[in-house]
């Protein structure tokens, strides 16, 4: 993630969180193919989904303004 789509100057945390989703989905659409294949176990589809796309939406979300 650049360093920009962390927070504005402005500290709007709104951005920041549009920018995280959005690399999820397309993290997310990079991997579908893997992660909707039936040959695939449901516990590595799960490892798959929690290391790639929930990791990097939660990635810096511990920085949060302080209002």
């Amino acid at each position: 993630m650049l360093p920009g789509d962390m927070l504005s100057v402005d500290s709007d945390s709104d951005a920041a969180v549009k920018a995280r989703v959005r690399k999820g989905w397309n993290t997310f659409r990079q991997l579908v193919t893997v992660l909707t294949n039936k040959d695939v176990s449901l516990v590595m589809t799960g490892k798959l989904y929690t290391g790639c796309v929930h990791s990097g939406m939660l990635h810096g979300s511990e920085i949060c303004p302080v209002e």
